[in-house]
Parts: C-alpha cells; structure tokens; sequence
C-alpha cells in the first residue's frame, strides 16, 4: 500500500527528524535560517552537530524545548520512544572510514606516479 505522503515526485511534506553537520561557510545558516525553515515546515525535530565545538544542539519542535549534549552523551532523539545516538561513536567511525579511504587513495596515487 502506497504512503498517503508519497507522490511521483518523492514525498511531500516534513521529516519529522533533522540531523545537520555544522561547516564553517554554513555556521549561520544551519544554526539560524534552517532552524526557522524546517521548525515553520513543520519538522518534528532538529539536532545541529557542531564538530568544532563537540556540541549538539537538539531542538524538539513538539516541546518547544532545546538542548545542548556533548559528543561523549548519549543522545535522546525526543521523537523516537527507546531511541538514542552517542555522536562521539559516529564521529569516531567516519573518521577512521575517512583515514582509511584516504590512505588508499594515497597509496594508488604513489604507485601510479612509477
């Protein structure tokens, strides 16, 4: 059975879960503009996940309520009943994915240059 949110296009309306990798160049605009567009859209929740600061500022539309964990927390995502991210855990692992696919592309690169 089709999703009533469906459409040929893809899915119309909300998510009701945001997550936001904060970068320099979009500082402002993920922690002000995106924060007013997806609370006026109707998204559920925000989290903005500052890897400068180690933070992640969880906005729950729902409570009308934010937070601040840091990376080491275990997160509660406030929509999802039993459900929580420990960021430090994700941040470690696409790290060591970035390290190794770095040191592979490294390593091509050296060979070909024979």
């Amino acid at each position: 059975m089709k999703n009533p949110a469906e459409s040929e296009q893809g899915c119309d309306g909300a998510p009701d879960w945001v997550i936001e990798i904060v970068s320099p160049s979009s500082r402002s605009m993920d922690y002000y503009k995106k924060l007013f567009q997806y609370r006026t859209a109707g998204v559920r929740e925000y989290w903005v996940v500052d890897s400068d600061r180690k933070i992640v500022t969880v906005y729950n539309f729902e409570k009308d309520s934010m937070e601040e964990y840091l990376f080491a927390d275990n997160i509660p995502a406030g929509i999802y009943e039993d459900f929580s991210i420990k960021i430090k855990v994700l941040y470690l692992h696409a790290n060591m994915i970035f390290l190794s696919y770095t040191s592979r592309l490294n390593c091509c690169l050296e060979s070909g240059k024979k």
